[in-house]
């Protein structure tokens, strides 16, 4: 099996001809939303087609299962086989949770700038700081990020601002720092 995934870098306007949604690193789906092709003569189908979410490290898994070796313990990742062969059942994470610690005002533009969860049709992001309001985003129905819906579904948001709260692991090399209040200078 040949596999890759295409990373866009740049920038697109959002609502450009060729996709709604922004194409960069930051939160919105245009840098997080990337295909994974696979190729695979005689056992993956030709021009095929999922929407199936998943990470990176689900590839660990998958190359795991393919290769009939365990997945190494304490491991998150789930293999993408029954997708990729359109076969079995495929397993779904819970919900997806990343961060980028990139904030600006920060020595060397470290620092936590963006938490995202994605949880079936829901996307939260708080930006620059724990504290932030969660911006809410159904990707069902709106597939841009162009409405916040937060203050119609307070629900969604105590939830996904609870699983924020656990679903990160500790680590001394991303370290949560919040970003400078807006307009503070770095060191206040």
């Amino acid at each position: 099996m040949v596999a890759f995934s295409l990373i866009v870098t740049g920038k697109a306007r959002r609502g450009d001809a060729q996709t709604p949604m922004e194409c960069n690193h930051d939160s919105p789906d245009g840098g997080i939303r990337v295909p994974l092709i696979a190729r695979w003569p005689g056992k993956i189908k030709p021009a095929a087609v999922s929407g199936q979410a998943g990470y990176f490290g689900d590839m660990l898994a998958t190359f795991c299962e393919l290769a009939g070796v365990p997945l190494p313990a304490g491991r998150d990742s789930l293999s993408l086989v029954p997708t990729l062969l359109e076969k079995g059942t495929q397993k779904q994470h819970e919900y997806l949770y990343w961060e980028f610690h990139e904030a600006p005002g920060l020595p060397g533009g470290k620092g936590f700038s963006q938490a995202v969860l994605l949880e079936g049709r829901w996307k939260g992001i708080r930006m620059y700081r724990r504290s932030a309001p969660i911006v809410l985003y159904d990707l069902k129905n709106d597939l841009s990020e162009k409405q916040d819906v937060a203050g119609t579904h307070s629900e969604i948001v105590e939830r996904i601002a609870r699983l924020m709260q656990t679903a990160r692991s500790d680590s001394p090399q991303w370290p949560i720092v919040d970003a400078p209040e807006p307009g503070a200078k770095s060191g206040q």
